[in-house]
């Protein structure tokens, strides 16, 4: 058979000259980053350019689901993290999956000196099926259907990680808008309350490219509680009066403040006609989304029966048809929310977003923000940011490691919700999570509709000055 088809490989550079070498015992490749050899009774070693030895298997069965390699104690990297893991980058085992507050991927650099991607022809929902662990001196490999592994040799950490964002995709750079700070809310009031919040950033002198919507932009109502049938009246794809009854003439005034407006989507349909025909189309997947956070709650799923199967062609297309006419409108970029119904739905999501961005303009650069990956979304111009966490310092301290794991893992832009996003923050903890968000790869403030907006204005004189001050030093850095 040929090479697993997934999205997580696309090199943007051509495949690399090689040349077949045969011994007494077996057949290998060797090219100009290194060899792998297979022996007749199935054994496989891997060395470097140099010739000196990394590491070997023990005896694959070609009939088996399992590959064993040896290490000579070397340490992993790379493999995600969830809350649970986040404040250590050594990996022991990685079982890829994608939730809210979690993503680990099928991928580790030793150092023994090589990096290692596994993949499946298959997915289980929001799991890949297949996993590894090391286990007395070893790592074992173990999947589920059709696998192949990609053998990266790399002397440093560094150096592997460079080779492996080789194979999935040079990460896209964002737009110069996408470095400076981003304001975001669940409870847009209204039109008038968007408008002041944006004048008073101006006013007050609190540097800011960017405001993000929740569902009030586009819909009177939240669809958590939606059945299978879905609501007649419910808007997928239009606008909310209330808050932008002349979308095309405010979005090109906050243009013109140098303020981008992005949108939060949602991976389903909740109008009920939509649903039909997506239905009679064979467009919904069978799989939900997991309520709660970390670790993930199956039982208390939702959006059953209405999740939309991005993998499908036709879905983008028809998906990508109706949310070109936003991008007209000029809306900015996409924050993808509850993505969590199959690993891959985040990519295929962005790639029907991409579509319509291009039936549109064919130069404009393209940028998302997701709450969970999968490796290769990067090369797409999608970033993450770290799911629904909590205003609490022990959430803030694990912030830098969960950023820190991702990046190893495949996420190189990240993001978290400034100050906690689940209940209200203080303004000590919300200054301190600014000045930590001066120093990710993106900054954004986030706050749910019963919380104190994450405004710095609202929490004293002393806080506010803070922040702006971080906010200034912010807005030096993007030139480095």
């Amino acid at each position: 058979r040929g090479p697993v088809d997934t999205p997580m490989v696309s090199p943007d550079e051509d495949d690399a000259h090689f040349q077949v070498e045969q011994a007494a015992d077996g057949t290998g490749i060797r090219s100009a980053f290194g060899s792998v050899m297979v022996t007749n009774t199935g054994l496989l070693s891997l060395s470097d350019s140099s010739g000196r030895f990394i590491m070997k298997s023990e005896p694959i069965n070609p009939g088996a689901a399992t590959v064993v390699l040896s290490t000579r104690e070397g340490v992993l990297y790379g493999r995600g993290a969830s809350p649970d893991d986040c404040i250590s980058l050594t990996a022991k085992q990685s079982t890829p999956i994608v939730i809210n507050r979690g993503t680990y991927s099928p991928y580790y650099y030793s150092t023994d000196g090589y990096g290692a991607l596994g993949v499946v022809d298959q997915t289980n929902a929001q799991k890949l099926p297949l996993q590894y662990r090391t286990e007395n001196g070893k790592v074992i490999w173990i999947w589920r259907g059709n696998f192949d592994m990609y053998l990266l040799p790399a002397e440093t950490l560094r150096h592997g990680t460079e080779a492996y964002y080789r194979l999935i995709g040079a990460p896209r750079v964002p737009p110069l808008y996408a470095f400076g700070f981003m304001a975001s809310r669940w409870g847009w009031e209204g039109r008038q309350y968007i408008e002041d919040v944006v004048s008073q950033f101006r006013r007050d002198r609190y540097p800011i490219d960017g405001i993000i919507c929740d569902f009030e932009w586009f819909t009177n109502e939240s669809d958590y509680a939606y059945t299978p049938a879905g609501k007649p009246f419910y808007q997928d794809f239009g606008y909310n009066p209330a808050t932008f009854n002349q979308p095309a003439e405010q979005l090109s005034k906050f243009k013109s403040m140098n303020i981008r407006v992005g949108g939060i989507r949602k991976p389903r349909l909740g109008n009920t006609g939509l649903l039909d025909q997506a239905r009679a189309s064979g467009w919904i997947l069978k799989t939900s989304e997991p309520a709660g956070s970390w670790p993930p709650d199956y039982a208390g799923s939702y959006a059953k029966e209405r999740c939309l199967d991005f993998a499908n062609p036709s879905v983008r297309n028809w998906y990508a048809q109706n949310l070109a006419h936003f991008v007209q409108d000029g809306m900015s970029f996409w924050w993808n929310d509850e993505g969590e119904t199959d690993y891959f739905t985040f990519h295929w999501w962005n790639v029907a977003q991409i579509q319509a961005l291009r039936s549109v303009s064919s130069t404009r650069r393209f940028y998302s923000l997701n709450r969970a990956w999968s490796p290769g979304m990067a090369k797409l111009g999608a970033t993450v940011w770290t799911g629904d966490i909590n205003p609490t310092w022990e959430d803030l301290a694990k912030t830098p490691g969960m950023m820190l794991n991702w990046v190893l893992g495949g996420a190189p832009y990240v993001a978290s919700d400034i100050g906690g996003f689940t209940g209200d923050t203080n303004a000590q903890l919300l200054t301190r999570w600014m000045q930590v968000g001066v120093f990710m790869p993106t900054m954004r403030v986030h706050s749910t509709f019963v919380a104190k907006p994450h405004w710095p204005w609202l929490w004293g004189p002393e806080a506010g000055n803070a922040m702006r001050m971080a906010l200034e030093l912010r807005y030096r850095l993007p030139p480095y």
